[in-house]
């Protein structure tokens, strides 16, 4: 390992699926940028994320924490000021942390350890979105089933919008900082988050990117979805992501799925300028660079789109590593692994201090000695919860040594064998000859676990907002946005409600005014 502290530039999405990489073997997938960052450096096949919902995933990964713990739960929930993140370890060994793009962090602190945002937030940073585990599962208005009809062409959208400001300031960060690092003798290191929206959806695309699809190797989803796919808990989800009131046409499902993997490819070509453009700033050699995503997508595989479930396609994300002369090109990494490591990885790459690391009771194992090819033989697995909308019971999960346990309270448990089993259609959790692993995975699955309290918990956090949302937000909008002064607020915060509430062909998940306008 370089001797000297290495630039880490991660760069995120919001909503890939592994399996919509080509790296990662589905066809027709155009992703070469990051098939080519696979091949100089490292690619992990078992890698997840800690919760199928935005807020919660890049909660657990900021905090090293799972879900239950962070207490950030669902996409209204605050993530404390005092928690401590991997980016305040980074400070205190020497980096600059810069931000642009989607963290969506809800509550008054829009940093956690950034020292800089340079771009606006994209979702409402308030309490809007919390659900209410104490009614039946209710019905989504931004993500649901009618918006997937209606997936294809259009000419431009505001996520894309969005997502060019998040590319020209991060590569604008990049320039910056290669210039400042030109110009002292001992400069100090940066850790910058790029961090995109696409491919969430709705799904639409310019033509230019549908055309690199081609519409007849698009496929449909498989056809046996198994019986895990009638289980309660998934039927849930449907419910809340209207199912039960539309049916999509083939025509429509393979439309999205087409749209879906062209709003892949536009992130793949942001991949590839970031990438070389750390090329072009001489930055390769002592720069870490990761692709990854806070979660997956559905696609209609098991007759489900969007995320909130435990299948694969929703919490299987990919994770690719480069850092030449470092971790040797051209790996697989098998080993489960998932978000949550990432904050005792960046800390031991950028030696922070273990008694910082130490105080922060992290979940996860630094992922270095597999990013590199050192010998580790510590038993490795991916801990996965969902606490949010859409159900009224608590999901955790794990998977390791080929398996995918999944614990719902009060429903039937679940055990996928992902090795003889990739596509999980068969519910192996009576085979005898599952029962001795299946204890191993009970037991790590139950430690720091008690599903009766956590349901307390959430229902407790929900209904403390919910107060909070009747008393004050009809006359009162927290100004939590990261912004700099109040005619920014104007600018930017109204200006965005303004321009969603005209029914652009795009409309996002609604904004704090506009739900109060309703």
């Amino acid at each position: 390992m370089s001797t000297e502290k290495p630039n880490i530039v991660l760069i995120m999405c919001d909503q890939m699926a592994a399996r919509a990489v080509g790296c990662y073997g589905m066809e027709p997938a155009i992703t070469p940028n990051i098939d080519r960052l696979a091949e100089s450096g490292v690619r992990f096949t078992n890698f997840f994320c800690n919760s199928p919902i935005c807020c919660a995933s890049r909660a657990s990964m900021f905090s090293g924490q799972h879900v239950s713990e962070v207490g950030v739960y669902d996409n209204g929930a605050e993530f404390r000021a005092d928690t401590p993140t991997f980016l305040h370890g980074l400070t205190s060994s020497g980096y600059s942390n810069y931000l642009s793009g989607k963290a969506h962090f809800v509550g008054p602190d829009q940093l956690h350890g950034f020292d800089t945002r340079l771009t606006r937030g994209i979702y409402p940073p308030s309490f809007i979105w919390t659900p209410n585990w104490l009614e039946p599962v209710a019905k989504n208005e931004g993500s649901n089933i009618a918006q997937i009809k209606d997936s294809g062409s259009c000419r431009w959208s505001l996520q894309l919008d969005y997502d060019a400001e998040v590319l020209h300031r991060g590569l604008e960060c990049l320039r910056s900082e290669a210039r400042r690092q030109d110009s002292v003798e001992t400069a100090s290191p940066f850790f910058l988050n790029i961090s995109f929206t696409h491919p969430h959806d709705p799904f639409f695309m310019p033509e230019e990117y549908l055309e690199r699809v081609d519409e007849k190797l698009v496929s449909p989803p498989r056809g046996d979805w198994g019986d895990a796919a009638g289980h309660p808990y998934n039927q849930w989800i449907n419910r809340h992501h209207g199912h039960d009131e539309i049916q999509l046409s083939k025509q429509e499902i393979l439309r999205a799925r087409r749209a879906y993997l062209a709003a892949c490819a536009y992130i793949d070509d942001c991949v590839g300028a970031i990438v070389n453009e750390i090329t072009r700033l001489g930055l390769s050699e002592n720069t870490l660079v990761i692709f990854t995503a806070d979660h997956g997508e559905m696609m209609g595989e098991h007759g489900m789109w969007f995320k909130r479930t435990f299948f694969d396609e929703a919490v299987r994300i990919p994770f690719v590593a480069s850092w030449p002369g470092t971790i040797p090109p051209g790996r697989s990494e098998h080993s489960s692994a998932s978000l949550v490591d990432l904050f005792p990885t960046f800390c031991e790459i950028a030696e922070v201090d273990s008694s910082f690391v130490a105080a922060c009771e992290l979940r996860g194992l630094s992922l270095t000695n597999l990013m590199t090819n050192r010998e580790d033989r510590s038993p490795r697995y991916a801990i996965i919860e969902y606490l949010g909308e859409g159900t009224t019971e608590p999901l955790r999960a794990i998977v390791g040594d080929g398996l995918k346990l999944v614990e719902i309270r009060t429903q039937p448990s679940i055990l996928f064998d992902l090795q003889t089993d990739p596509f999980e259609t068969k519910n192996m959790i009576e085979d005898e000859a599952y029962q001795e692993r299946r204890g191993k995975l009970q037991n790590k699955l139950m430690e720091n676990w008690d599903a009766g309290m956590v349901k307390r918990d959430v229902i407790r956090s929900q209904s403390r907002r919910r107060v909070i949302i009747d008393a004050m937000y009809s006359t009162h909008i927290p100004k939590w946005s990261y912004i700099d002064t109040e005619r920014d607020y104007e600018a930017v915060v109204k200006g965005n409600a303004q321009l969603e509430s005209q029914q652009l062909r795009f409309p996002r998940r609604r904004t704090t005014e506009m739900f109060l306008k309703e």
